[in-house]
C-alpha cells in the first residue's frame, strides 16, 4: 500500500452534548473543538441507528447496521428463550473499518464497543477506561498482547469510577471529579506515548463526560447545591479539549481529524416500571393464573427468595435492592421475568431496561411459546400497542409522556426481527420521576429503582471534520451513523468493506452531496 499522505484522527468524545458543545465552543471553553469547527465541517447524526445509546458506536466503527449485530442494551433477551443475559459488544461478531488496513500503523486506545483486531502494526487497547456497564464488566484487552502490562506499568491501574451514587455529597462528588479529570489527563498522556509521526489511523475514546453528565447532572441542572460543581461538567469537556488539543500538536499538521458525539444528555428518571405496567395492565403480557406476578406459579418452584419478596413492600424491597451484589440483583430479575408470566397467555411483553422501553411480541414460531402469528396479525398487534403508547399522558405535565415509537421491523426492512426488540419506546424527558402514569384505560404505576438516577441520553450526536481532504465549511446535511466508516475508509483511499451498508458522505468531503 502507498502510504497515506495525511493521517486519520478519529476523537470519541462520549455523551458530549451536542447543545452544550456548541455553548462552549462559542464561550471559549473548548478552543480545540471550535478551531476543528472553523476550519472545516460540523453535521448532526442521522439515521435509523438512532433508536438505543448502545449499539450505536459499533455501528459507527463497523458500518454494520444493530439488525444485524443485535447490540441494543445491557440486559438482552436471548432469541428462542424467555431469558435475560448481560450484554456486552464482545458478543457481536462484527470488525471495525480499520480490519481492513493491513500495511497501515494503527493505534486504537478505548474505541467504543469494539475489540482488538489482531494483524496490524501499532497498538489496540479496549475497555482501559471505556464506559461499561456494571452487570458485565469486560477486562483490558490488547494487540500485541503485553501492551496491557506495559500500560499498568507507565500509567498505573484505571479503575471504574462510579457515575451514581445514591444520595452522594459534594465532598464525594468533588473526589469523583478529581478522579475523572486525572483520567482524562492520563488518557491523553497514554495516546501520546503511542502515536508517532508516521501513524496512518489514530482512534482514541474519552469516557469521561459520560460518567461526569450522570454524576453531576443534579448540579449542573441546579437541583443540587454543590458551589463549584455547578461548572463540573464543563471542566470535564475542557480538559478532554485540551488534550484533543495535546494529541493533534503532537501529529503532523496535515491530519484529517474528526471528532463524534453519538449522544447526549437530558433529564430523566427511570421508566422501567411503567413499561411492565403497561404491558400487563392493559392485556398484552398476562400473570399466572391465581398468583402475583413475580412468582413461578409451578408447584414446588418458589424460592424463599420469590415467597419473601411478595409479601415485602416495594419500597423496601428497592432499599434492600440497593445493597444486594449487582450479579445477585441480575440474577433475580432474570428468575423473575421468566417465571412471573403465563407466556402461553401473552401477545407482548416488556424486556427490563431502566430508561428506553423494549416491547417484544410473543411471535409463534420465533418466541419458545409464541400465541401471535407473523404477518397481519403480528402489524395489527403492533399498530395496537403503537397506539396504546401515544395514549399514556403524565398527570404532571398533562401531555404525552412517549416520544417517539420505533417499528424495528419497518426501520430495518426485516418482517420479523430476531435480534431486536419488536419496538423501541422513548419516553418524553422529565425533571421528576413518574410514579404512575395515566392511560384511558387505566393507572400505570411503578416503584423507584434501586437504580435512581436523574438523567438518561438524548439520540442527538454530531461529527465535525477538519482537514485537507475535508472539502465542506460550516454546517452539512446530517450524517446517516452507517456513512461514517465508509467514510473514513475513504478518506485514508480504501474502498468500503464488503460487510457496510452505508455510502460515503460526500458532503462532507466534496461539500456536495455529489
Amino acid at each position: 500500500m502507498t502510504r497515506r499522505s495525511a493521517p486519520l484522527v478519529v476523537v470519541q468524545c462520549d455523551a458530549f452534548d451536542p447543545a452544550l458543545t456548541a455553548r462552549w465552543m462559542d464561550e471559549g471553553a473548548l478552543p480545540t473543538l471550535a478551531g476543528l469547527r472553523a476550519r472545516g465541517a460540523q453535521g448532526a447524526l442521522a439515521g435509523r441507528e438512532r433508536v438505543a445509546e448502545l449499539g450505536m458506536a459499533m455501528s459507527m466503527y463497523s458500518g454494520v447496521s444493530r439488525i444485524r449485530h443485535g447490540y441494543y442494551d445491557y440486559r438482552q433477551l436471548r432469541p428462542g428463550t424467555y431469558d435475560l443475559y448481560p450484554a456486552a459488544p464482545i458478543d457481536a461478531s462484527v470488525l471495525p473499518f480499520w480490519a481492513t488496513l493491513t500495511g497501515s500503523t494503527v493505534v486504537t486506545i478505548d474505541a467504543g464497543e469494539m475489540t482488538p483486531v489482531p494483524g496490524l502494526a501499532g497498538i489496540q487497547l479496549a475497555n482501559w477506561t471505556a464506559h461499561q456497564s456494571s452487570t458485565r464488566v469486560v477486562p483490558p484487552c490488547t494487540v500485541p498482547p503485553a501492551t496491557v502490562a506495559a500500560v499498568r506499568r507507565a500509567f498505573g491501574p484505571a479503575p471504574r469510577i462510579s457515575e451514581f451514587q445514591l444520595d452522594s455529597r459534594p465532598e464525594d462528588d468533588r473526589a469523583i471529579l478529581d478522579s475523572l479529570l486525572d483520567r482524562v489527563r492520563r488518557k491523553g498522556a497514554l495516546v501520546r506515548q503511542y502515536v508517532t509521526k508516521d501513524v496512518d489511523l489514530v482512534v482514541v475514546g474519552f469516557f469521561e463526560a459520560h460518567t461526569a453528565g450522570h454524576r453531576f447532572w443534579k448540579y449542573h441542572r441546579g437541583r443540587a447545591d454543590g458551589g463549584d460543581l455547578a461548572n463540573a461538567l464543563r471542566t470535564v469537556y475542557s480538559t478532554v479539549d485540551r488534550e484533543i488539543g495535546a494529541l493533534l500538536s503532537h501529529l503532523r499538521t496535515d491530519a484529517n481529524v474528526v471528532v463524534a458525539s453519538l449522544f447526549g444528555m437530558r433529564d430523566e428518571y427511570p421508566t422501567e416500571g411503567l413499561m411492565e405496567s403497561f404491558c400487563r395492565q392493559l392485556g398484552y403480557q398476562a400473570s399466572p393464573n391465581g398468583r402475583r406476578s413475580g412468582v413461578d406459579p409451578r408447584p414446588g418452584s418458589d424460592s424463599f427468595v420469590s415467597r419473601v419478596a411478595n409479601v415485602v413492600p416495594g419500597s423496601v424491597r428497592t432499599a434492600i435492592s440497593r445493597r444486594l451484589p449487582t450479579e445477585f440483583q441480575e440474577r433475580r430479575l432474570t428468575e423473575t421475568f421468566r417465571t412471573s408470566t403465563d407466556w402461553t397467555r401473552t401477545l407482548a411483553f416488556s424486556i427490563p431496561s431502566l430508561y428506553s422501553g423494549h416491547i417484544r411480541v410473543n411471535v409463534r414460531g420465533r418466541e419458545p411459546q409464541g400465541v401471535v402469528e407473523a404477518g397481519t396479525e403480528y402489524r395489527e398487534l403492533i399498530d395496537r400497542l403503537e397506539t396504546d403508547l401515544r395514549a399514556i399522558e403524565d398527570p404532571v405535565t398533562s401531555a404525552p409522556a412517549i416520544r417517539a415509537v420505533h417499528r424495528t421491523a419497518d426501520l430495518f426492512g426485516e418482517a420479523l426481527p430476531e435480534l431486536l426488540p419488536d419496538l423501541f419506546v422513548e419516553w418524553e424527558g422529565s425533571t421528576h420521576f413518574r410514579r404512575h402514569v395515566v392511560h384511558p384505560r387505566g393507572e400505570l404505576r411503578q416503584d423507584p429503582p434501586a437504580y435512581f438516577r436523574d438523567s438518561f441520553h438524548t439520540l442527538e450526536g454530531f461529527l465535525i471534520a477538519s482537514g485537507p481532504d475535508i472539502g465542506a465549511r460550516g454546517v452539512v446535511p446530517a450524517i446517516d451513523v452507517l456513512d461514517i466508516a465508509p467514510t473514513f475508509l475513504s478518506l485514508l483511499q480504501r474502498k468500503a468493506a464488503s460487510w457496510m451498508t452505508g455510502s460515503v458522505a460526500h458532503a462532507i468531503l466534496n461539500g456536495s452531496a455529489g
